[in-house]
């Protein structure tokens, strides 16, 4: 179920940006850089969401984890609590104060369920014998001095 604009709406808006010689969006996911992140059922936000509008949604009948604090991990989160994920939770390495997602994403996420782990870093993707992925382990961080990722206080 669509929570965001119609796609010709936003086709759109998009070809009166480019028209003007804007660049808009990221066109590459970022890799998280940890072992295991190339398992079955482990995939980049922005992959995620471009199979589900492509209609070709990952199953997600059990539990998701979506990594990071900004607006495509909301977008993440909440599309897989609308597909039908069992529970899906945000791991986020710094606090609440310093995601970059606008505020009412974050309530929003909140509101339809989703829930947020903070101050933890992914350092592994865990898999089964069979290849797929089973679970996240974290790394608890702690807040301090700003990094070059962002404008607030980074995890050390």
């Amino acid at each position: 179920m669509p929570y965001r604009l119609p796609a010709a709406v936003v086709d759109a808006d998009i070809a009166n940006v480019t028209a003007l010689g804007v660049a808009t969006g990221t066109p590459v996911a970022t890799a998280l850089g940890i072992p295991g992140e190339d398992s079955a059922g482990v995939l980049a936000g922005l992959d995620f969401l471009r199979r589900v509008r492509l209609d070709d949604p990952p199953d997600l009948a059990g539990k998701t984890v979506v990594v990071g604090g900004g607006n495509v991990a909301m977008d993440a989160a909440r599309t897989a609590r609308r597909l039908g994920a069992a529970r899906t939770r945000i791991v986020y390495r710094r606090g609440r104060e310093e995601m970059p997602a606008h505020t009412a994403e974050l309530d929003d996420a909140e509101t339809e369920g989703v829930s947020m782990d903070f101050l933890l870093a992914p350092v592994e993707a865990l898999a089964a014998v069979s290849g797929t992925v089973t679970g996240v382990r974290c790394r608890k961080m702690r807040l301090g001095p700003p990094d070059a990722t962002s404008t607030g206080p980074a995890s050390v």
